[in-house]
Parts: structure tokens; sequence; C-alpha cells
């Protein structure tokens, strides 16, 4: 009964406050109307999340907070369909001047996320974040090693785009204009004779993120490229893939053997092979259409 409906959680942690709030002249039935409000309106699109606040939110600050999290989820599901475990959703207060500076996903038991909201709240920019969106697409995939950070970092990070497009939150001409941006901007760190994986782990070791997470997207661009030009959709594969093949995965291996059974062809381990064969400044002019080079 551990994934029962999240809500119940939201009630304890409102019910938590109410007697906290009792000292300021609230009084716990009043306290718990206000709960009972916020169950109301967001049970039929949030009773797959499981709310845990490590922290003390006001009413209206879990409400906003649902609220958001509920168009998230409408994301993601527009983009991967829906995941086949419970989502644990860990909420936590945080100084700073972005709604969520910082989050993290859980694998150990349970699939999740941790949330490190700041401030303002305040919907229309919680909307334009991606942290969020970031976050959540790691969970379409297994964990699949620290080793492989390009990997799982340049999924997320080219799928948060996907849902953030779902969500209406940016527009296509947004979406592509930061691709282009972020690929000029990272250019010169793949001009390299080594190969491709080589230089993405060396961005690892080095701690060059930017480069690291946005040299992992290319894998995904050029894969869509290739599927595209088959008539296949990537997006369409990850659904599939959450429906049949999500739970049996754990490891790089077979992640990539079950992307190409479920599009029938071979283009995720033959690009695979592209990057553990080909320099980084090559393929870096494949993928992107930017010669690191001209830089």
């Amino acid at each position: 009964m551990r994934y029962i409906l999240p809500l119940l959680l939201l009630l304890i942690g409102c019910d938590k406050q109410a007697n906290e709030a009792s000292n300021d002249g609230i009084s716990q039935s009043n306290q718990l109307e206000k709960s009972a409000k916020v169950e109301e309106d967001i049970k039929d699109s949030l009773n797959e999340y499981v709310f845990h606040w490590e922290n003390k939110f006001e009413i209206h600050q879990q409400k906003l907070l649902v609220s958001y999290l509920s168009k998230v989820k409408r994301g993601i599901e527009s983009t991967f369909g829906r995941y086949p475990f419970p989502v644990h959703v860990y909420m936590h207060t945080y100084s700073g001047s972005e709604p969520i500076p910082w989050a993290h996903t859980t694998r150990s038991f349970e699939q999740g996320v941790h949330l490190y909201i700041g401030m303002p709240y305040d919907d229309s920019l919680f909307m334009k974040d991606w942290t969020a969106p970031h976050e959540l697409s790691h969970l379409a995939l297994p964990f699949v090693g620290r080793s492989n950070m390009w990997f799982s970092e340049g999924f997320a990070t080219y799928m948060q785009h996907q849902v953030l497009l779902a969500m209406d939150a940016w527009t296509k001409s947004e979406v592509n204009n930061k691709f282009t941006a972020k690929y000029e901007k990272y250019a010169r760190e793949f001009n390299r004779d080594e190969r491709m994986i080589d230089v993405l782990k060396d961005h690892m070791y080095n701690r060059k993120y930017g480069a690291l997470y946005w040299g992992g997207v290319t894998y995904f661009t050029y894969v869509e490229q290739l599927l595209q030009e088959k008539n296949l959709s990537l997006l369409d594969i990850l659904k599939t893939y959450q429906s049949t093949k999500r739970m049996e995965d754990d490891n790089l291996l077979s992640v990539i053997n079950s992307l190409d059974e479920l599009s029938g062809t071979k283009i995720f381990s033959e690009t695979m092979k592209l990057y553990r064969t080909k320099s980084a400044k090559d393929l870096y002019l494949m993928s992107t259409g930017i010669d690191p080079q001209a830089g």
C-alpha cells in the first residue's frame, strides 16, 4: 500500500502544517478544508505521482507546485507515454532566484525526482523552466551508469525540450534557436581527432558539463535524423519502450538493443558504434551541421 494516492501524502503534510499554523490563529479544520480543495483540483491529473513535502510549504505554494507538476506530467506523457511505475516527487525548499535551482533523480527502490524549489512562486516562470522536464525525462530510461553520463544527460537534455514543446511552454523556434546556440557554443570543445566517446568522457572527468551534456545531445539529434529518413519517430519508439522494455533493461547495451528492436533497425547501435570509432570533430559536423574547425 506504499503507492496509495499521492495526495494522501499531501493531506498528511498539510495536516502537520495545520498544527503549526494554529499558533497563528488558523484552525486545523480550515487548513484541512484548503487541503481538500487542493486534492479536488488535481486528483485526476496526478494519481501516479507520490508527493513528499520534505520542508514546510504553505497551502497556496503546494497548490501552485502540484498544479505545475500536473502540466509537466501531461508533457511527459505526451512525449513518452505513461511511465510503468509510480513517480515519487520530493519537494524541498531552497534559496535562489530561479524556480527550481537544483534537482536530481532517485533510482534505487523507487523511481523519482528531488526538486529544490526557489522563489518566487510564479506559474509563468515555472512554465519556462526546464529543470523538472529534464529530471522527469531521465526516468524514461533506466540508470545506465556514471561512465555513460554523456548518454543519459544527453538524452534528458534533448528530451526536456520535447516535453517543453508538448507543454506549449516553448515554441519550436525557441527550441531550434537554443540548439543552434548551444552547438555553436560548444563546437570548439569537439575540434579534436580523438574518438567522440573519449572526448565525451574527458569532458566528464574535467567537469565540462555543458560540453558533456550537449555532446550527448548530438547522439539523439543524429539518431532522429536517421529515423526520419525511414519515416520513423524517436518519440513513438520511446512510447512503445515504456510499455514493453522499460522495466526489463538495466544497462546501456540492453537499452540500445531494445531501441533497435522496437525500431526494426540498427540505427541506435550503428550510431553508438560511430561514437566509439569516429573522431569527435567529424562526428560533431555530421550530427549538428556545425564544423568545429571553423571556429
